[in-house]
């Protein structure tokens, strides 16, 4: 039976021990006691030399960051469980004092989803001093239900104290919420540090948003943009889609380079994040950095609506309605735009509602004219903030139609939409409302004048939105794991996930190195990001 009589046994954490930290945090880096492993756990002896079949189990099992990995290393949603199963478990049992098959028997297990089996192998391994292992029971306890944050936080504790910089980052991260612990910022900051310099990119990526937000320390965007490009270089897709926020508003850069936030979108939109595919898109479609393509633009912006990503779902609901960089079709365009305005983007909701109100594809059985519709749409997107809204709501109460005839709330809304920055929108509002207050009879009775939103309004709320997108994305509504939610140790690290085929040519990845501030200076075509931080007096500068 697997580590009976052994001292200082993690597995009786699996009995329900669920201590609190209760001493502080040792600095990183600073003389603390190593955890001792018991003397009757591992017998002194040589090692010998790994047989066929463990090298076999390393092969197929080990994590691909794994510190002590001989290969490549396999992500564990990509591990051959059938016949790894077979080879490590005989490799666990072979040499019952050689943790790291248990450890990674463990894996397997968890592979498999046999998370109650794993834990076991883990304990094992944990007992006799596989700091790993540590990792990865703490990891399963902080995923409990319900989780247990105070057993994750002694095991990572441990593994820190054996050197394990995945243990730093995890133990960081209890730190920095105050799960299972007494939260410390600076604390947190430490552990990420150490995990950071020793090559953990989500240490990097989290010590990035921490100084981005001034989560806990002094925000300063000139050493998160520093933290950022160390782990995106590295290709961690969050880091890589925050560098390329970074340079597309000019936060911590000395001034906005789209075409190197073009260049770190890119990586990300093909790992997957729906964030960076809009962005691409966004480009491709005001032709900012590259040539506009509106085909390379729907390839984006599908990509994210199938994410559930709001603007590019509205994006592609209008590319479809247009019929630029893709075949006509408005039942199409109308299913898009109406799943982005369920999530309450005004001007989906002012789409939909246009579609109602000129009935868009009835020749052709794609479209249905319903203007009670068309107003219940409309009044959302004006409560919303839509300004074209206020005008096409304002028309169907002067015209009586989906509405009960109203031209005093009409004169109203026409008041509200003169406010409108956009100047045609303003002036047509005025316009009406003083046409209204002139003759209100001759006015409900015509059809002609109103600004037509297919050649005029439309395109310029698109425009604007086009140029706004950037800002529209990056206004922080999620991050990597839910607002910097617990790192993902038994998965990919860095959260890279799908590569998405595609045909947008690769542009030159930017260069950046540190430089003292004592001889640096801004490139021609780079950036200097100023740095009072971490790195001690330096900036970043990127060709």
């Amino acid at each position: 039976m697997l580590g009976t009589g052994r001292t200082r046994r993690i597995s009786s954490i699996l009995t329900g021990l669920a201590l609190l930290l209760q001493s502080s945090l040792p600095p990183v880096g600073s003389s603390v006691k190593p955890y001792v492993i018991a003397q009757d756990s591992v017998p002194a002896y040589p090692l010998t030399p790994k047989d066929v079949v463990q090298l076999k189990c390393d092969q197929l099992a080990e994590s691909p960051d794994d510190p002590a990995k001989s290969g490549p290393g396999v992500r564990l949603d990509q591990i051959n469980t059938g016949e790894a199963h077979s080879v490590c478990q005989e490799a666990a049992t072979r040499q019952a004092w050689r943790p790291r098959y248990q450890f990674l028997f463990g894996r397997v297990l968890e592979a498999e989803g046999n998370l109650r089996d794993a834990a076991k192998w883990y304990s094992a391994a944990a007992d006799r001093g596989e700091p790993e292992a540590c990792v990865n029971l703490g990891y399963l306890y902080s995923r409990s239900q319900p989780p247990n944050y105070a057993a994750a936080a002694e095991l990572y504790q441990k593994a820190v104290w054996s050197g394990s910089a995945k243990g730093a980052l995890m133990l960081g991260w209890l730190y920095q919420t105050g799960n299972g612990v007494q939260q410390n910022p600076a604390g947190a900051m430490r552990l990420y540090t150490d995990a950071g310099n020793r090559g953990q990119t989500d240490a990097m990526y989290r010590l990035g948003l921490m100084c981005e937000d001034g989560d806990g320390v002094v925000k300063d965007p000139g050493v998160a943009a520093q933290w950022f490009y160390e782990a995106a270089r590295r290709g961690h897709a969050y880091a890589q889609e925050e560098l390329g926020w970074m340079f597309a508003t000019g936060t911590g850069v000395s001034k906005p380079d789209h075409r190197a936030a073009f260049a770190w979108f890119l990586p990300a939109a093909r790992a997957g994040l729906m964030r960076s595919q809009t962005a691409l898109a966004s480009e491709y479609e005001i032709g900012q950095v590259v040539e506009k393509n509106p085909s390379e633009a729907v390839e984006w912006y599908r990509k994210a609506a199938a994410q559930n990503e709001t603007f590019a779902m509205y994006q592609l609901g209008l590319h479809l309605r247009r019929g630029d960089g893709v075949a006509w079709s408005e039942s199409q365009a109308m299913q898009w735009f109406k799943k982005a305005g369920d999530k309450g983007l005004a001007a989906a909701e002012y789409a939909v509602g246009y579609g109602y109100e000129n009935g868009l594809g009835q020749d052709v059985g794609q479209g249905r004219q319903d203007y009670r519709q068309a107003a219940d749409w409309l009044t959302r997107a004006a409560q919303h903030g839509d300004d074209s809204a206020l005008i096409e709501l304002a028309w169907l109460y002067q015209k009586g139609w989906g509405v009960e005839r109203n031209l005093p709330r009409a004169k109203s809304l026409y008041q509200q939409a003169s406010n409108s920055s956009y100047p045609n929108i303003a002036e047509f509002a005025r316009n009406m409302g003083a046409l209204l207050e002139g003759d209100r009879d001759e006015v409900a009775q015509t059809s002609s004048g109103r600004p037509e939103k297919s050649s005029g309004l439309v395109p310029l709320v698109v425009l604007g939105l086009g140029i706004l997108a950037l800002g529209t994305l990056f206004s922080r509504p999620s991050r990597h794991g839910g607002g910097g939610g617990a790192p993902v140790v038994a998965g990919d690290p860095s959260g890279s996930g799908l590569e998405w085929p595609t045909s947008t040519p690769a542009p030159r990845t930017p260069t950046c190195r540190q430089v003292p501030d004592s001889i640096g200076s801004s490139t021609p075509n780079g950036l200097a990001v100023s740095n009072g931080g971490s790195f001690g007096a330096s900036h970043l500068e990127c060709d």
